[in-house]
């Protein structure tokens, strides 16, 4: 049975993951949510005893007390959720998108053996990284993202660079596109996709990370995966979207 932190516990895609993770105590013994003020804790409350919230602020805490945390909860996997969130300016986002993030990445490996799942943002790649599957139109969105939010795309791709140049991990990083806040759907596009005016529900989002959690024996170990709900008759359900891009090892980076 798993064991799993997750880093931006009270996010809306980390509240949206939690009851999932609750509703399935076989797959998951302990889930520990980590929140950094005891306001955030409350939002926790009513979950089942599988879900045990962490008072952990990740802005301030040095790499030695997030390998301890991990060590003395003895986690199996760690889910990176948090930032700033547009709050405190490019400092914070920096502090928090990443510097912790990092400093979470080397606590992990230094436990070793562990899984680390990356959420990250699907226009998170150098700027004049144009993927080869994109259209005009996807490029041009692409650069849309990148201008309107630039420095905190330069942190995700630092970050998620230091992830993939991590030794002694095993990482998977999800790439969700737009987010919303629409219902979930249960179905995806995943992988090499088309971007342009597409979105993603954050429920979808926290579906796909509990499809990777799972289904480890699917090996999303080492793949970037770019997820859109996208056009209805290309969408997949998800456990079947993120099959097909392990089985191709299909990675967008």
């Amino acid at each position: 049975m798993a064991r799993v932190v997750i880093c931006g516990g009270s996010g809306k895609v980390a509240q949206l993951l939690l009851p999932m993770l609750a509703n399935d105590p076989i797959a998951f013994a302990r889930v520990y949510p980590l929140v950094r003020s005891q306001d955030r804790m409350e939002h926790l409350d009513g979950h089942s005893e599988v879900v045990q919230p962490r008072l952990f602020d990740l802005e301030y805490a040095s790499t030695q007390q997030m390998a301890s945390l991990l060590r003395e909860a003895d986690v199996d996997t760690v889910i990176w959720s948090a930032g700033a969130g547009g709050k405190g300016g490019h400092e914070r986002t920096k502090a928090v998108d990443l510097d912790a993030a990092k400093r979470m990445i080397d606590a992990t490996a230094s436990v070793r053996g562990r899984r680390f799942i990356m959420v990250s943002a699907l226009s998170s790649r150098e700027r004049a990284d144009r993927a080869a599957w994109w259209d005009d139109e996807d490029f041009a969105q692409f650069q849309k993202s990148q201008d309107a939010i630039s420095f905190y795309h330069e942190c995700k791709v630092a970050a998620d660079k230091h992830l993939m140049a991590t030794k002694d991990i095993s990482w998977t990083i999800v790439r969700p596109g737009r987010l919303t806040e629409a219902p979930a759907t249960g179905r995806v596009q995943a992988g090499k996709i088309h971007i342009a005016g597409q979105a993603i529900t954050r429920a979808d989002v926290a579906q796909v990370i509990l499809a990777i959690l799972q289904h480890d024996r699917l090996h999303t170990a080492g793949l970037n995966i770019d997820i859109l709900n996208g056009p209805e008759n290309t969408a997949r359900p998800i456990s079947e979207a993120i099959a097909r891009v392990v089985r191709e090892q299909e990675t967008t980076l």
